[in-house]
């Protein structure tokens, strides 16, 4: 299936409209991002559970907090993080942002596994590709090291 028809069933699915979509585009490359007030009016719909803690990283740079959410009996969890020397908003507002961050990643893994989907609570330029850092943050906290 394409990504078309994926957000298509998606929005059908859930009730999402077009403004609940939109593209980011970044060096020739696009990722579709959904806004976080979909990403938790899907939570609601599909009863997806999410607690937050613990803090794993609270540097005067860094906020980092494991996040998991649980769906029937599949649970996921992931490390919201916020960089706090990142212009924009998120920078006065990281622990808030590394919530949504870890909230909107568990529930799109869970609702969309094996899509790369986003939501507009992710900023690319500070966390992108950094899948091995996060795994290795969640099991420090895990005790798997």
């Amino acid at each position: 299936m394409d990504r078309n028809t994926f957000n298509k069933q998606l929005a059908e699915k859930y009730g999402l409209s077009r403004d609940d979509f939109w593209q980011l585009k970044r060096g020739g490359n696009a990722t579709w991002c959904l806004s976080h007030a979909a990403v938790q009016r899907i939570a609601a719909a599909e009863g997806i559970q999410v607690t937050l803690g613990p803090v794993i990283e609270a540097t005067p740079d860094r906020k980092a907090l494991l996040v998991t959410a649980v769906h029937g009996d599949r649970t996921i969890q992931m490390v919201g993080e916020c960089v706090v020397g990142a212009k924009g908003p998120q920078s006065e507002f990281a622990w808030a942002m590394a919530q949504k961050r870890g909230e909107d990643k568990a529930i799109l893994a869970l609702i969309a596994p094996g899509w790369e989907l986003r939501s507009d609570a992710e900023d690319l330029n500070t966390i992108g590709g950094k899948e091995e850092e996060e795994a290795a943050l969640r099991d420090r906290v895990l005790g798997k090291r």
